[in-house]
């Protein structure tokens, strides 16, 4: 019974954490780990540029804005396109 309520409990981490990756991500005010897990192409260093692009320069505007911060071209915008909203207008804190 025990190993039946952890292999349980692992589908539903597991399944759970998928659903939340399907989920588009508002550039305006995600953070950096929410960048690194749900957008692909995105390490830490494109995740932290983003972030320290919209800190200096305001929340983006659209999706092609993203083109703004360094090291993020167009190939890695168009295989995140489905992934990324920009709805927010304010910035929130990391």
């Amino acid at each position: 019974m025990r190993t039946f309520k952890l292999v349980l409990f692992s589908i539903f981490l597991f399944v759970s954490s998928w659903a939340h990756a399907l989920e588009p991500l508002d550039i305006n005010v995600a953070s950096v780990k929410q960048m690194m897990n749900v957008l692909n192409g995105i390490g830490p260093y494109r995740a932290a540029a983003i972030v320290a692009y919209r800190d200096s320069n305001g929340p983006f505007e659209s999706i092609e804005d993203l083109s703004k911060v360094k090291g993020v071209g167009s190939a890695i915008m168009e295989r995140n396109r489905a992934r990324i909203i920009v709805k927010e207008k304010r910035i929130s804190s990391d």
